[in-house]
């Protein structure tokens, strides 16, 4: 029952649903324009075990157990604050992100980067993969290991181009757009109720509106 008074009163104040409509519209587009979109880039690099290790002519790629902890002490000294401040520093508007790939079983580290802009999320794409190459060399040389000793790192997919994300605009746009709505139709039914209820008690017959489309009078006998 009130269901079918919503919408005879939607019906009734039409041009009430129009002008909220407009306004959501507007609200919606203000909103697009108001939350900027974003981009996202990615690399994946492999950790390879030095040639002392494997051997003159030997695959680097059957001696990849061992790894793990230089792994873990890679990802963690990249991500760690003194890193993470001075790329923050030179793009304060970007984000990134430096994990083990756990999806593999191999010691491979994964860096994902975000920014305002294609060209700053590859820049700092690139600044993250240096990080982790001289982090990665600097470590071992702390611990005196010698060059022809080192663990090194190998691209296995770098991101050339970034990827565009509206995923957070597009939510903010919906989210806008059916607040918008909603408010429309509660507005509506609020004033259509007042204008039914004053027209009622003015007549004297509560529930009948005979100025309104659609509402007879019963005949007179």
């Amino acid at each position: 029952m009130y269901l079918r008074d919503l919408l005879a009163g939607l019906r009734r104040r039409w041009y009430l649903v129009i002008v909220g409509l407009l306004l959501s519209a507007g609200l919606a587009w203000y909103v697009f324009t108001l939350v900027p979109v974003s981009y996202s880039a990615r690399l994946s690099v492999l950790l390879l075990p030095p040639q002392s290790v494997t051997g003159e002519g030997e695959n680097p790629f059957l001696n990849l157990s061992g790894m793990a902890p230089a792994m873990d002490v890679l990802t963690r000294r990249v991500d760690a604050d003194v890193v993470r401040s001075q790329l923050e520093d030179q793009y304060p508007e970007a984000e990134y992100v430096v994990f083990a790939d756990s999806s593999t079983s191999g010691p491979m580290v994964v860096a994902e980067t975000t920014a305002p802009t294609a060209t700053v999320t590859l820049q700092v794409l690139d600044a993250v993969k240096g990080e982790l190459v001289s982090s990665l060399d600097s470590m071992q040389a702390d611990l005196g290991v010698p060059a022809p000793a080192r663990i090194t790192l190998t691209d296995v997919s770098v991101d050339t181009k970034a990827t565009l994300d509206t995923s957070n605009r597009t939510q903010f746009v919906l989210a806008a757009g059916a607040a918008g709505l909603g408010i429309t139709i509660l507005l509506t039914g609020i004033i259509d109720g007042l204008i039914m209820s004053r027209r009622a008690s003015r007549s004297g017959a509560p529930g009948i509106d005979p100025a309104e489309p659609g509402m007879e009078l019963p005949p007179l006998r």
